[in-house]
């Protein structure tokens, strides 16, 4: 989620949608168990996972109920919740941008058809690799689907620093920034005993 977008700079929001992926059922019927699931952007089985992390249940209810927490509500009853922004009346309809491959496609309708079970409306963009890169470091998307993976020697500074949040082309797409998360990371710049760095990322995991 682009988290510089209106309806999800709310954590309670991106709890939200989480609650509202079934990751066991896409997992099991779309990539034929040939995957686990992750709490966070870490690898597991690294050491520096942390494995008391519970994973995100598939929950509607618990998506319904924090969408109402956060002032989402269908006030004109067509369906669709809508919140005020700026004295204006907007309706949850995002575009979620995928690559054009027939398992990201199944994946983004699961997920589709959960949220429009709780009032959001998701409109599927697929689009060709080099198409879907180049809107991608505009960083101006509602949401997208992007896969990360770590490396034995975990280094958190591409993606998650906020000193990329706003450029263009790096490689923090989400706009993601977090001042705590930003400390640990240039800790571990400097950190060279193991075991600290693994307690380091997992703090990092835990935010």
């Amino acid at each position: 989620w682009n988290a510089d977008k209106p309806y999800f700079s709310d954590k309670r929001v991106r709890w939200a949608m989480s609650h509202a992926l079934k990751t066991d059922e896409i997992l099991k019927e779309i990539r034929f168990g040939l995957g686990r699931r992750t709490t966070g952007p870490i690898t597991p089985g690294l050491p520096h996972y942390d494995d008391t992390l519970k994973p995100t249940p598939y929950d509607l209810d618990k998506a319904k109920a924090l969408l109402a927490e956060a002032g989402w509500a269908d006030t004109d009853n067509d369906g669709i919740l809508d919140k005020e922004f700026n004295g204006q009346r907007i309706p949850f309809e995002f575009t979620f941008n995928i690559v054009a491959k027939p398992t990201h496609q199944m994946t983004a309708e699961v997920l589709k058809e959960s949220l429009k079970k709780i009032g959001v409306k998701c409109n599927l963009k697929a689009m060709e690799w080099a198409n879907f890169l180049k809107e991608l470091s505009t960083k101006k998307f509602d949401a997208v689907m992007l896969g990360w993976g770590t490396s034995p020697d975990v280094d958190f500074d591409q993606i998650w620093h906020s000193r990329g949040a706003d450029q263009p082309q790096s490689s923090n797409y989400v706009g993601f920034r977090n001042a705590k998360a930003d400390k640990i990371i240039e800790a571990m710049e400097f950190e060279f005993d193991m075991e600290k760095r693994y307690e380091l990322a997992k703090r990092f995991h835990r935010l």
